[in-house]
């Protein structure tokens, strides 16, 4: 990169030949312009580095092997199992009269990854839970508080600990 410019005012400023000394300093005999050229040298540096070959075996499964494999399992059979535990969950929701056997399935829920097929069962037992204040068992036992607490607030309740030990 290079910089050239025309600097006339400094030529006043600078001595040179042309420049007449006196008592009062030096005096330009004619304004003259100098040209100033710079130049600068970055090293260039590569932001990508070189890939690393780790020499990877391939891999003793090859397409035909697995196009042969057989499995048993099938659709309807599954489905079928599936929705039948999903209504025994429900089932289970609904029908515990343990507030705190329906926070702990709730939590096992949550746990497990599958609470999103839930969701209206779970709501309207955190309801009925939130509503319920007379239960003296479980303003004894920690656990159950704190699994109160916290089911409450991660379902958008707005309760503080004073509300839950109430």
């Amino acid at each position: 990169m290079a910089l050239q410019m025309t600097v006339p005012f400094l030529s006043s400023f600078l001595p040179s030949p042309r420049h007449r000394l006196t008592a009062h300093g030096f005096i330009p005999q004619k304004c003259l312009s100098k040209q100033i050229s710079c130049s600068t040298t970055t090293p260039i540096y590569s932001t990508t580095a070189p890939r690393r070959s780790r020499n990877y075996k391939p891999s003793i499964w090859d397409y035909d092997f697995v196009q042969s494999l057989v499995s048993d399992y099938e659709v309807e059979t599954h489905a079928t199992r599936v929705e039948k535990l999903k209504e025994d969950v429900k089932h289970l929701l609904k029908e515990t009269n343990s507030s705190l056997a329906q926070m702990e399935l709730i939590d096992n829920l949550h746990c497990l990854g599958v609470r999103w097929l839930f969701e209206i069962e779970i709501k309207q037992a955190l309801y009925t839970i939130s509503l319920d204040n007379t239960n003296i068992e479980m303003k004894e036992d920690l656990h159950a508080v704190s699994t109160q607490f916290t089911l409450l607030r991660q379902h958008g309740h707005k309760v503080s600990a004073s509300t839950v030990l109430r």
